[in-house]
């Protein structure tokens, strides 16, 4: 083989384990990359789980936190109610308190006297009439009395309700605000899952480009690899081809030797000259005989 030849082979070999090498490099990064984007999916879709899990407890505070809000608004109501009612009995109560000049003990104390006067006294008929009319405006005075009592007592009633109510406005509110503050956190998770989640696939999206191009990449390094294994065929199959060209003209201009061979040695015989071995072989070979 010349010289400028097996050099060219040996540089051939070089780039060939060159581009070998090359392709294993490129394999394993493309199969790291996927590794890479195999994971990255998994991570998004444990982020969407988490999303709906704390989506749907935020959901659920706001809806705890609407039926309190109803609640609340149903007991404003009830104590705007109270509170009107007890103002409309604080005017009846004022206007017919206004009207009475005496205290329920002295209202009784009226009655019993005039009541000891009708049982014990004789009185005329008509002195007995005037005791009776005035027997029965003390009794209307301390039914009065009573009442303005009673609407007084009702009052302290119509207090403690709009207190009790109050009270657990107060409560509904504590519990709401604590449901807020839950809520607000979950939306805060929420938010900051949403962000880690746009981060991830802009992450994957590059990850995507990257497995392009190294796809690409690895694609062109194999059709290098099949382009000079053709080609290295190709030389091969012309190598084979010029050996049986080269082979065929030897065999070609040996038989053009053996035949020219053996014509000199049947001249030879003719003229009745002796012959050497490989002339005789020759014209044996040429009679289609073996020389023995």
């Amino acid at each position: 083989m010349p010289a400028f030849q097996e050099a060219e082979d040996v540089e051939s070999r070089v780039y060939v384990k060159q581009l070998e090498d090359d392709l294993k490099r490129q394999k394993e990064r493309l199969k790291e990359l996927v590794t890479q984007r195999r994971r990255l999916r998994d991570e998004i879709i444990a982020l969407s789980k988490q999303i709906d899990d704390h989506t749907a407890r935020r959901n659920e505070l706001n809806g705890e936190i609407k039926k309190i809000k109803d609640e609340v608004a149903q007991l404003r109501a009830s104590e705007k109610n109270l509170k009107e009612e007890m103002e409309r009995k604080r005017v009846v109560i004022k206007s017919r308190s206004t009207k009475i000049r005496i205290s329920e003990k002295e209202a009784r104390a009226q009655l019993s006297r005039l009541e000891w006067r009708l049982a014990t006294e004789h009185l005329d008929p008509k002195e007995e009439a005037e005791l009776v009319k005035e027997i029965e405006r003390a009794r209307a005075i301390l039914r009065e009395v009573e009442a303005v009592l009673s609407m007084r007592k009702n009052m302290g009633d119509f207090e403690k309700k709009i207190g009790e109510i109050m009270s657990t406005i107060m409560e509904k509110n504590n519990e709401k605000a604590k449901l807020v503050e839950t809520s607000n956190l979950c939306h805060a998770k929420i938010k900051q899952l949403l962000e880690d989640k746009r981060m991830k696939r802009d992450e994957l999206s590059k990850l995507d480009s990257e497995i392009e191009e190294a796809k690409k990449k690895k694609d062109e390094l194999f059709m290098k690899m099949v382009e000079i294994d053709a080609k290295s065929y190709l030389a091969k199959m012309r190598r084979v081809l010029i050996m049986q060209e080269e082979h065929a003209k030897r065999l070609k201009m040996e038989e053009t030797v053996k035949n020219k061979l053996a014509l000199d040695a049947q001249e030879k015989l003719k003229r009745g000259e002796s012959l050497d071995w490989e002339e005789f072989k020759a014209m044996i070979e040429a009679q289609g005989g073996q020389p023995r």
